[in-house]
């Protein structure tokens, strides 16, 4: 939410001008069309300073491009907070990046200048930002939380304070963060603000983005939700393109400012909710640093997940076949969804129905589950009340689906895999098949939700969700791709044991997984990679990968290494996916900035969560990405998506 008062436009003239050149740069300001509900603040260099004051139009302020920490006396050089009240000047620009680098400025040192100003009645625009180095090591949010800090502590009212964001980075250099990337730092500061001052405050400061702002980016940057002005450079010494920057924002309005509450507001101690199935517990001050790192991805909804499809269309008899680990998760998945057009009515598992309940209900990795569940008699359980048939035959042409008027079977035994395996189901009176495994043969379609899942047709009588690591990968790929084109790659995934490979030494047809799951690193191989062509045509013969089998149960990670076309570096590689995690892929990719580990995915919803720490570019054309998943629950949400699209789509 932007803050309530006028858009705001700086402009900082550096060190820069003659007395001939700022009185021509100052007739064409006069002359220049600015909107009534934009306020424009120049600060000229302390030469000029008295110039602008007498010469500009009323229509701007006038600003000072930096005051002293104390009042006037023996301190050669420097100008006193009020000798700039003295002349007329109303705002000062204090913290900005070129004096923290040059002159080693702190950020107590800034605050202590910061409320100094404020003491002899200046506004202040209150510079913050990051170096390269810090936003590719994973310190940038640190750095600014330091910065916001040493001004914070030292001042007791914020009305008369701006904060201006400066990726140094993108200050002279012409490099400039994307909108999404300034949107996210900026919903950063003004969650920060709500937490650790108050969200009175956090309505009411508004927030500038400073990084080669130009007529060119001006207008997209405008549009940004927390962006409240611009902080401009080298363009404000041009008067027609100063003017077009203050002309980017459409008139929004000028109402009274009044500080609102909004929905950053900081909550009371809590349990902090991930989107995922389980919550993190902190205590009072645990939770705020937690807060502050998860600021920008709760802002923008980047963690976490939503329900990808919405549940409507033909309400459909859905069968399970094979209730092993995807075909329990599945049915958790179903229950917990709100109103499904999924009506699971039979369950086909060798095991008979008293195994069914059982390990429906107890399980050492999903733990209980939260539903009544009961064994009936020989033939039925129930679930939360709702009788489900349970069958027990390895043929699926024995099975009763043309009885049970079944429309859709989840195939989960990963043993018919292809259309002759598959399509039994159809011939015993099923209308359409889900493997929930790489499918055999390319008379199969593959979808994967937030890839290609938008081209289902319901002719598809039989269609395959891909394998949990192609649904991991295949998202970040095709944002990879899109934004920067993949040349070719290799994949690893550090994949949690399953139920394939032996718990002790003894045989199987791979002798790595042959080999004891729990006391072993097994190499092995894997699909994934090369599936991704199937929903990523581009892609075909540019990825292939490995698997590492590792002593987990659950919850793996995806390691990729590219090659790309266009020249990037690692944090406008992480703004890629912030940006499609908010928009395209919301629900179903995910970006993490957390120092976490494995078990800490554990129950999320998504199919992919990029760990924006992790990212690096070597050059700057080799790209390493790495991204979690929980290979089973996430993967069993996206089964459950795509048969809600059969019902949505059905015929």
């Amino acid at each position: 939410m932007k803050s309530t008062g006028k858009f705001l436009v700086g402009g900082n003239w550096k060190c820069n001008g003659t007395l001939d050149s700022v009185s021509k740069l100052i007739s064409e300001l006069n002359s220049a069309k600015i909107p009534d509900d934009i306020e424009v603040v120049v600060a000229p260099t302390f030469v000029h300073l008295q110039l602008a004051v007498d010469k500009l139009s009323p229509r701007y302020q006038v600003s000072a491009q930096n005051c002293w920490v104390g009042k006037q006396g023996a301190y050669t050089g420097e100008i006193a907070a009020e000798q700039l009240v003295d002349m007329r000047v109303r705002w000062v620009i204090l913290g900005h990046s070129e004096r923290r680098s040059i002159f080693g400025e702190s950020s107590e040192f800034v605050g202590d200048k910061v409320a100094t100003a404020l003491q002899n009645g200046l506004k202040v625009i209150a510079c913050i930002g990051e170096t390269l180095e810090q936003r590719e090591g994973g310190q940038m949010f640190a750095v600014l939380e330091g910065q916001l800090k040493g001004v914070a502590d030292r001042i007791p009212d914020w009305q008369k304070v701006v904060i201006a964001y400066e990726p140094v980075w993108a200050i002279g250099t012409g490099k400039v963060a994307s909108p999404a990337q300034a949107q996210e730092v900026h919903a950063f500061i003004r969650k920060w603000l709500a937490e650790s001052v108050s969200p009175d405050v956090s309505g009411a400061t508004r927030i500038l983005y400073g990084g080669s702002v130009n007529d060119k980016n001006s207008s997209d940057l405008a549009g940004m939700e927390d962006i409240d002005g611009f902080l401009v450079g080298g363009a404000s010494l041009k008067g027609a393109s100063f003017a077009t920057i203050c002309n980017a924002k459409a008139c929004r309005g000028s109402p009274p400012r009044q500080p609102r509450r909004t929905s950053r507001a900081a909550p009371q101690p809590a349990p902090v909710s991930f989107g995922f199935k389980t919550e993190v517990k902190l205590g009072q001050a645990g939770q705020s640093a937690f807060l502050s790192r998860v600021a920008a991805q709760a802002a923008t909804g980047t963690v976490g997940a939503k329900q990808v499809t919405e549940c409507k269309g033909k309400k459909l008899n859905v069968a399970i076949n094979g209730f092993g680990r995807i075909g329990r998760n599945f049915l958790r998945c179903v229950v917990g969804r709100k109103d499904s057009n999924l009506n699971i009515t039979v369950i086909n598992d060798s095991g008979g129905v008293k195994q069914a309940s059982h390990l429906l209900k107890y399980d050492s990795t999903l733990g209980t589950f939260n539903a009544d569940v009961q064994m009936v008699d020989e033939s039925h359980i129930t679930v939360n009340g709702k009788s489900i048939r349970i069958v027990s035959s390895r043929d699926p042409l024995q099975l009763p689906w043309k009885e049970e008027n079944i429309d859709l079977v989840i195939e989960g035994t990963g043993v018919f895999l292809d259309r002759p395996g598959a399509g039994k189901h159809l011939q015993a009176g099923a209308k359409k098949v889900l493997i929930t495994a790489p499918a055999k043969g390319s008379d199969i379609p593959t979808y994967v939700c937030g890839v290609n899942a938008h081209e289902y047709k319901h002719s598809d009588d039989i269609v395959s969700n891909a394998s949990c690591t192609t649904n991991c990968l295949a998202p970040f790929a095709k944002v990879l791709d899109e934004k920067f084109g993949i040349v070719k790659g290799t994949m690893t995934t550090t994949h949690s044991y399953t139920g394939d490979q032996r718990l002790l030494d003894a045989s199987h047809r791979d002798l790595r997984r042959a080999r004891a799951a729990a006391l072993n690193i097994v190499p092995t191989s894997t699909g994934a990679a090369k599936a991704v062509a199937l929903v990523l045509p581009k892609l075909k013969g540019k990825l292939n990968g490995i698997a590492l089998r590792v002593p987990t149960p659950n919850v793996s990670v995806v390691d990729l290494v590219i090659q790309v076309e266009k020249k990037t570096f690692a944090e406008e590689v992480n703004s890629a996916f912030r940006e499609a995690a908010a928009g395209a892929q919301k629900g179903v990719l995910a970006v993490s900035d957390l120092p976490l580990v494995s078990r800490d995915f554990a129950l999320s919803d998504v199919s992919t969560t990029i760990d924006a720490s992790l990212t690096m570019v070597m050059g700057d054309d080799m790209v390493k990405v790495v991204a979690w998943y929980d290979n089973e629950w996430g993967y069993s949400q996206r089964v459950v998506d795509l048969a809600e699209i059969c019902a949505a789509n059905w015929e």
